[in-house]
């Protein structure tokens, strides 16, 4: 092969590589289920807004990984307007005693860098978890904290 087709080669194959969201090569999740199990008397006895993100931008995923739930659901809209091809969020709104299964997640084989669940609870805390390499996740929503209680990978 010529030097200058070789050149020609190495540069396109260089440039497909690095292509801003070009997923052949970038991580994906491949969380397929994750379930979420609200205990009597969670939070107070009352609702807990759940939401689930895919993050596809590293930096990002470390300003999210500084943030309490309380600051993500304060500045959750702005985040998704700021973000729009690097963030997805789905929101749930559960009860006490509720039992939820998403299955199979809407993200499931998306290109991500971290995948985090941060549930909006009335007490102080982070109420945040990273679920990335997991295929399928059991939560537990507890009286004051969600934990990550059950995975099969």
């Amino acid at each position: 092969m010529p030097k200058g087709l070789r050149t020609a080669v190495a540069a396109a194959l260089t440039l497909l590589l690095t292509l801003p969201g070009c997923s052949m090569f970038s991580p994906s999740t491949p969380l397929s289920t994750i379930s979420l199990d609200v205990v009597p008397k969670a939070n107070n006895d009352s609702p807990v807004a759940v939401d689930i993100l895919v993050v596809a931008d590293s930096d990002l995923l470390k300003t999210l990984l500084a943030l309490p739930a309380a600051k993500w659901f304060e500045q959750r809209a702005q985040f998704l307007r700021d973000y729009p091809q690097q963030l997805h969020s789905w929101s749930y709104e559960l009860v006490p005693g509720q039992r939820l299964v998403v299955d199979p997640v809407p993200f499931e084989g998306d290109e991500a860098v971290g995948v985090l669940v941060y549930a909006d609870y009335q007490t102080p805390g982070a109420h945040r978890l990273r679920l990335e390499g997991l295929e399928d996740a059991k939560l537990r929503l507890e009286s004051k904290d969600i934990r990550l209680v059950a995975n099969k990978d």
